[in-house]
This record gives C-alpha cells, structure tokens and sequence, in this order.
C-alpha cells in the first residue's frame, strides 16, 4: 500500500468525510496514522459495508436477522478468523457442572 500516493489522491479529491474500508483494526491505525496530513474534517472507518453494498460479501439471511444470530452467520463463513472465535468461546463461556 502506497501511503503517500493515497493521501496524494485524497487532497486532489478535497472530500468533507472520508471513509476508510481498509477493515478493523488496519482502518483505525491508518486514520490515526494519517489523520493530520490527509487535511480531511471527518474520517470514519467502515469496515466491510461498502462490500455488503456492493454485493461482494453476503449478508446472514432473513431469519438469521430476526432471531439476533448475524454474527453466527458471519462467523460461519469465515475460515480464517473461526478458530480465534471457537477458542474465545471456549474461554469464556461457563463450566458446565452437573445438577445435583
């Protein structure tokens, strides 16, 4: 990635509100890297909604919405980031102990 020559583009755009979709966390170090020489007012980083606008990513179906599970959907289709999700799971989820 070719810092200055983003920033270089940047300043030609002159935007009021800039948005970062580089994905968490490299969006927020880049703002907070580049913030003062980007010029601009407001820069906001948004992660993959621009791929969801576009279509690029799916969205959890309709039933997945209405009972709450979104990000069970989105941790399904992710290979890379499951195992770090199934062992935080793990961890902190409550031991199960037998009633007596």
């Amino acid at each position: 990635m070719n810092h200055a020559e983003i920033i270089a583009r940047v300043h030609e755009a002159r935007p009021d509100i800039l948005l970062v979709a580089f994905g968490c966390p490299k969006q927020e170090k880049w703002i907070f890297q580049h913030y003062r020489a980007l010029g601009v007012p407001v820069a906001i980083g948004v992660g993959g909604t621009v791929d969801f606008l576009a279509r690029r990513i799916r969205r959890a179906p309709a039933g997945c919405g209405k009972a709450g599970l979104n990000g069970s959907s989105a941790l399904a289709g992710t290979r890379r980031l499951f195992p770090r999700y199934a062992r935080n799971l793990l961890y902190f989820s409550p031991p199960c102990s037998p009633s007596v």
